[in-house]
């Protein structure tokens, strides 16, 4: 049927019809000029990429744009069947993993009613954490360095005393850190 397309994408599809329309009475893309990308545009293609990298697909509303000001109209027959299996690669719990330890917050709402989206946001919210808690750790190495330097200058024995008990308060968070990122490693989905 002709909108069998969009039973992978059902709140999506009504999202498409604004984008479309929404690009043609007022949209002003920053995408390469029409003559780079719209005369050799693989439409499902161009939604594989999109979808398999997580981007909502307002990408549509920029390939859009360029291509209407060319004269050239996107074949969302093609596109919209390329997102669906573009994002469906990208919402895996694995992936969820890895993107919140690039710490990709901005990609959190990516899954929203895709099949797996539960576990694509348990595994990224625990990746997240990681990237959280290896922020801290690289804070406190950062910190480290520099009470050592002001102790390795600091003549005076009090102010030497005062580094050394700040160095070792720190020194015992990382050995706290360390211990929060084992256990939440262990939690990397295989």
């Amino acid at each position: 049927p002709p909108n069998a397309m969009f039973t992978t994408l059902p709140r999506t599809a009504g999202l498409f019809t604004s984008l479309l329309l929404g690009t043609f009475i007022g949209g002003c893309a920053t995408t390469p000029p029409v003559d780079e990308i719209c005369p050799q545009t693989d439409w499902f293609q161009a939604g594989l990429r999109d979808g398999s990298r997580g981007m909502a697909p307002k990408q549509l509303q920029e390939h859009v744009a360029t291509c209407a000001k060319g004269g050239v109209v996107l074949d969302t027959s093609t596109y919209i069947p390329g997102w669906n299996e573009g994002i469906a690669q990208f919402c895996t719990g694995p992936n969820g993993w890895k993107q919140g330890l690039q710490g990709n917050q901005h990609r959190a709402g990516a899954c929203a009613g895709q099949p797996d989206e539960a576990a694509f946001s348990l595994n990224m919210a625990n990746g997240l954490e990681v990237f959280k808690l290896n922020e801290q750790r690289r804070a406190n190495a950062a910190q480290l360095q520099t009470l050592n330097q002001k102790h390795n200058t600091t003549r005076e024995p009090q102010e030497r005393r005062k580094l050394q008990d700040q160095m070792i308060e720190i020194e015992k968070k990382q050995t706290l850190l360390r211990q929060q990122l084992g256990v939440l490693q262990m939690r990397e989905p295989k």
